[in-house]
């Protein structure tokens, strides 16, 4: 369970960020800049027949632009005010950093960290930096959205920092290029996109497909630098950010999807598809969709691929099985080292494990 901590300056700090509709949730912005530091909290979407009786939801909190770590840093995230904060999971070595303190009536947790060293703070693969675990109200119904957003006012009034390794303000590039999160029940008939996010590798394609909605929509990408768009299928183009959107005049829908296109390249354990890998530079990086605690990792043929924490480590040319377990439940899942080859083109992104519930 996460700690609170009473403090007056904290407490009055609180009581001044209860704006969650207003300016802490701003519109997305444009797709960042590839060295760009940015915090993007993650649009998880829950359908009320896989919900649990808990009526939980967890949402992945991650840090871009962070490869040589942070020395200091403070912000808070608020909530809507009918999510209740069970959690704070600081399941990487940048979120261990972090001390935290929260006041449920105010609905927002204040995070302050220090870095023991760059590299230990460093967020890169998925840029993971910590998952926030929710209860749903016991009312929660189809259509409702419950928005997730930062606060940068610190607790001492003055602006929240953020100090990468070279010892810059990045405070600015954070609030240009961050972006909130929420947590969306759809409603099953209304128009609405197959995803509302997306993480995928440079190179890969995905078809959207539209519900509930029978007529030619106009799709578009707001940067097609980082991906594009035709008929529905995306094509990730380069590492960023942008929002695919298909727009249907007759309804007056405009539905979007997040789409970011990762700098290394990440696939998930419940797939069964062999992994190519062509360089022996290759970042290649493993999920566990939905893991909850410590996962296990192994190699069953160490010489030609290693793993460590769900990253890859290619050794010599040839093939190896990685199983993951978790609770009781292993994974397996086979990787072919074959350097200047060509992998097989991939149409799957990371899926479950972008948005875990």
């Amino acid at each position: 369970m996460f700690r609170i901590q009473w403090n007056s300056k904290r407490l009055a700090a609180f009581l001044l960020s209860v704006c969650m509709a207003g300016a802490c949730v701003p519109a997305s912005p444009a797709a960042a800049e590839d060295d760009a530091l940015a915090l993007r909290i993650a649009r998880v979407e829950v359908d009320k027949k896989t919900l649990g009786d808990d009526r939980q939801v967890s949402v992945e909190v991650r840090l871009q632009g962070n490869e040589n770590g942070f020395i200091a840093s403070e912000f808070g995230i608020a909530f809507d005010e009918r999510l209740t904060l069970t959690d704070v999971r600081s399941d990487s070595e940048a979120g261990r950093c972090f001390s935290y303190s929260s006041t449920p009536e105010n609905h927002m947790i204040w995070l302050s960290g220090a870095s023991a060293s760059p590299e230990a703070t460093a967020t890169v693969g998925r840029n993971r930096l910590l998952t926030l675990d929710f209860t749903l109200p016991e009312s929660y119904s189809s259509g409702d959205v419950y928005y997730i957003g930062y606060e940068w006012n610190s607790v001492d009034g003055e602006s929240a920092f953020w100090y990468t390794a070279p010892g810059t303000d990045q405070l600015t590039s954070l609030m240009s290029y961050s972006v909130a999160g929420s947590i969306t029940i759809p409603d099953p008939d209304a128009p609405h996109l197959s995803r509302s996010d997306l993480t995928m590798n440079p190179g890969a394609t995905y078809e959207l497909t539209a519900q509930n909605i029978d007529e030619e929509g106009v799709w578009f990408s707001d940067d097609e630098s980082v991906a594009t768009v035709k008929d529905g299928v995306i094509t990730a183009v380069a590492p960023g950010t942008c929002m695919i959107s298909v727009f249907y005049t007759a309804a007056g829908a405009l539905l979007s999807c997040e789409v970011t296109v990762s700098r290394d390249f990440h696939y998930s354990m419940s797939d069964q598809t062999p992994i190519t890998i062509t360089s022996m530079d290759q970042e290649t990086w493993l999920v566990y969709p939905g893991a909850v605690g410590s996962i296990q990792w192994l190699s069953t043929n160490p010489s030609v691929v290693s793993v460590d924490d769900g990253r890859l480590k290619p050794i010599s040319s040839g093939t190896a099985q990685i199983i993951a377990s978790n609770n009781g439940v292993s994974l397996m899942r086979t990787v072919i080292v074959a350097p200047g080859s060509t992998a097989p083109s991939e149409t799957k992104p990371l899926s479950e494990e972008t948005s875990p519930t």
